[in-house]
């Protein structure tokens, strides 16, 4: 399973703009519009870059050279970006990379204890697999807490429907936090049984745009003209 989430990592759209995309999210802010008390549409900045309109919540990656709906950030060891598309396969990913690691300390804990606290060192073969084992031990429980911790963090901002980026920029405001079974269905699915098996998300035909949204994103013109270095998180 860690192996399968690690190639839909790598291999997913992580939500590439399109123009076919854009049109789709014009025509959601216009039926937020009309169905809300906004009297103003926010507009889409044109991206420097890639030369293509930018929707909210869209950030260019300077590492793939395109802008990706809800970025989350770019990550070296998939070779992909995290994004709308791919973020499910990637917090899934994390989570079997923690559980397979710990799996692996946990079978070397005895040769670990072994080679530390026994009496009788070791000679030839048993004592290259004693050496093994404990640097095994070892870096495989330093990246386990290191992915507990990943872990936590995107559980956090998951649980809050933001991204790292967003956090950044907006502290704890979540601003697009639309509770915590809305935020998980965006993610994972509509059902309980998609959060937990290793399904890709159908890819939106039709975006629904919250009026309370629209009038955030109306207001927050900052949001619209994000700074160069704000648009690249590497992690």
């Amino acid at each position: 399973m860690f192996v399968c989430r690690y190639c839909c990592c790598w291999t997913t759209d992580p939500g590439y703009v399109t123009p076919i995309v854009v049109q789709r999210i014009q025509d959601a802010m216009q039926d937020a519009m009309e169905e809300g008390d906004n009297k103003s549409q926010p507009t889409m900045t044109l991206c420097r870059r890639c030369n293509l309109l930018k929707p909210f919540r869209a950030h260019h990656c300077s590492f793939c050279d395109r802008c990706v709906l809800k970025m989350d950030h770019h990550c070296p060891w998939v070779a992909n970006c995290v994004g709308e598309g791919n973020y499910k396969c990637f917090f899934h990913f994390i989570v079997y990379a923690f559980f397979a690691l710990s799996m692996c300390v946990r079978a070397l804990a005895g040769s670990f204890q072994a080679a530390i606290f026994s009496e009788n060192a070791p000679h030839n073969a048993v004592n290259n697999f004693s050496a093994l084992a404990v640097v095994g031990f070892v870096l495989g429980g330093a990246l386990a807490i290191s992915l507990l911790g990943f872990i936590a963090v995107h559980s956090y901002l998951l649980i809050h429907g933001a991204t790292t980026i967003e956090c950044h920029h907006y502290g704890r405001a979540f601003p697009f936090n639309q509770g915590l079974r809305k935020n998980l269905k965006a993610v994972f699915g509509e059902t309980i049984k998609d959060w937990l098996l290793p399904t890709t998300p159908t890819r939106k035909q039709h975006y629904v745009l919250h009026p309370a949204v629209l009038e955030h994103l109306t207001a927050d013109s900052s949001l619209e003209d994000c700074s160069d270095h704000e648009d690249d998180t590497l992690l």
